[in-house]
């Protein structure tokens, strides 16, 4: 992601991908790599802080949930929660969703 390399996450993500950002914009898989691929959505760093997997039906889906940082262009900075589902299919393992959440500080 800090990165952008489209190349790779086109093969780590599946056909059907969907991404719900912080804001609640969705996308689909090609409207998120289109985006990463402009200057419109550029992480100068992103790193996750806390991950969790669960193994589900059987070992052939992960659920994953946890926290991240990242630092947009503009120094915009943002705390959040993830969750991330993983499937394994016979060109190995694929993220089918991935929903983010602000972590907002306290009034």
């Amino acid at each position: 992601m800090a990165h952008r390399d489209v190349t790779s996450l086109r093969k780590l993500i599946s056909g059907d991908y969907h991404h719900v950002e912080s804001g609640g914009r969705a996308r689909t898989k090609t409207e998120f790599l289109q985006l990463l691929s402009r200057d419109e959505f550029e992480f100068r760093s992103y790193e996750i802080d806390d991950m969790e997997i669960r193994l589900l039906d059987n070992g052939r889906a992960a659920l994953v949930t946890g926290r991240f940082r990242a630092e947009m262009q503009g120094a915009n900075r943002l705390r959040g929660r993830y969750v991330r589902l993983w499937v394994l299919g016979p060109d190995g393992w694929r993220n089918t969703m991935q929903q983010s959440t602000e972590i907002r500080p306290l009034a």
